[in-house]
């Protein structure tokens, strides 16, 4: 049993929202909504939120080789990710998500 089940739900949730957000709208209009202190400039925040959002799960899903994929990825620019043991068995779970 899992000892913060239902916190693990509740943000589970919140995260398939934000997904379920960013997938019914446009760049600029996650643009408006994001705080000033995450933005740079608007030409490369828009740019790059058109080049991430189709790179994100609409139902926050994992399929199983992805946090490997991840975990190239970074360990590429990330000397700490480079060089640990890593149980990527124990990174993610679906188990949390609302069923579809």
């Amino acid at each position: 049993m899992h000892d913060n089940a239902d916190t693990a739900r509740r943000v589970a949730r919140a995260i398939v929202g934000s997904l379920q957000f960013i997938q019914s709208h446009e760049p600029e209009e996650i643009l408006e909504q994001l705080p000033a202190a995450y933005r740079t400039d608007r030409d490369t925040d828009l740019a790059a939120m058109r080049a991430f959002v189709p790179m994100f799960s609409p139902d926050g899903r994992m399929a199983a080789g992805t946090a490997e994929v991840v975990q190239r990825v970074l360990s590429t620019s990330i000397e700490s990710v480079r060089n640990a043991t890593i149980d990527l068995a124990q990174t993610y779970t679906n188990e949390f998500l609302p069923v579809p």
